[in-house]
């Protein structure tokens, strides 16, 4: 069971080594309340998610537009909520959701 304090320590290890980590810890969890299960998880997939796959990404995108500035260039993130369990997700099926830039 996810607590809000083990949320963060699951950031605060994420981050260990940056010398930010209290402060991106603090940014991702500010927001946070009380202990909803699937609020806890997306926290921390978005604590994963931003500097493994988001901005590697939009800085991706950012050099090819730069590279042909004369055509329009897109993203986007799909957000629709997964049907089936995914078993490394823990069986939880409502918050794993899709990525796609």
């Amino acid at each position: 069971m996810l607590t809000i304090a083990k949320t963060k320590e699951y950031i605060m290890k994420l981050y260990s080594g940056n010398k930010f980590a209290t402060e991106i810890t603090d940014f991702y969890t500010r927001n946070l309340h009380f202990a909803n299960q699937t609020e806890l998880r997306l926290v921390i997939s978005r604590a994963f998610a931003d500097p493994a796959l988001t901005c590697p990404t939009i800085l991706f995108g950012e050099a090819i537009a730069k590279g042909s500035p004369n055509r329009k260039h897109y993203a986007y993130r799909l957000t629709q909520p997964s049907k089936t369990e995914f078993p490394l997700a823990g069986g939880c099926k409502e918050w794993v959701l899709l990525n796609i830039f």
